[in-house]
């Protein structure tokens, strides 16, 4: 594995919303520091009303003037499973393990009480997609369970019902952009 890189793909997304709002100034007021939703917890959406399963924008900060975020998943609770390899067996053993057992590194501990450890927790995660935004103009890594159609869900949702921050019936759009002749995205 040593000296085996594995290549990423960056999208290019303009963002379009409707009124001319511009995403970037608009997320930092929906998500900042004075917001109601200026914390993980308080950013959380559904993905389906019958499991513990949500999606949310976890970190985000901006660097050079662009405003960096994760978008991830995750089910409160999961059971991962993993395969043990040993080199010596008949068979690799197949085993489960619980959100609750990752161990914290030295030092740090989930809390003395039901409430410290209920509010500092560790959970597996499913999927995260990693995005840039200056002004509209979006870059996005992908993963296998978090596309850009994913991110634009959740961003109406966030923007329009949860916090307002953009008005009722308000259109957010990613749109890709084809390449031109002179290799430049063509918006």
């Amino acid at each position: 594995m040593i000296g085996t890189s594995k290549s990423k793909t960056i999208h290019y997304k303009n963002v379009q919303i409707t009124g001319g709002i511009v995403l970037q100034d608009v997320l930092k007021v929906a998500i900042g520091q004075a917001s109601n939703a200026s914390k993980p917890k308080l950013r959380q959406q559904s993905i389906n009303p019958d499991s513990d399963a949500v999606i949310f924008v976890n970190r985000f900060e901006d660097y050079s003037g662009i405003t960096f975020g994760q978008l991830v998943t995750l089910e409160a609770g999961r059971v991962q499973r993993f395969i043990t390899v040993d080199d010596d067996a008949d068979y690799y053993s197949i085993d489960s393990m619980t959100s609750d057992k990752i161990p914290y590194p030295d030092g740090e501990t989930a809390g003395n009480t039901e409430h410290s450890k209920a509010a500092k927790r560790r959970e597996f995660l499913e999927s995260v997609l990693y995005f840039g935004v200056l002004g509209n103009h979006m870059v996005l890594l992908q993963s296998a369970g978090l596309r850009s159609n994913n991110l634009e869900a959740h961003l109406t949702w966030l923007l329009g019902t949860h916090t307002s921050a953009i008005p009722e019936g308000a259109m957010l759009s990613l749109r890709a952009c084809s390449k031109s002749q002179s290799m430049r995205p063509a918006c």
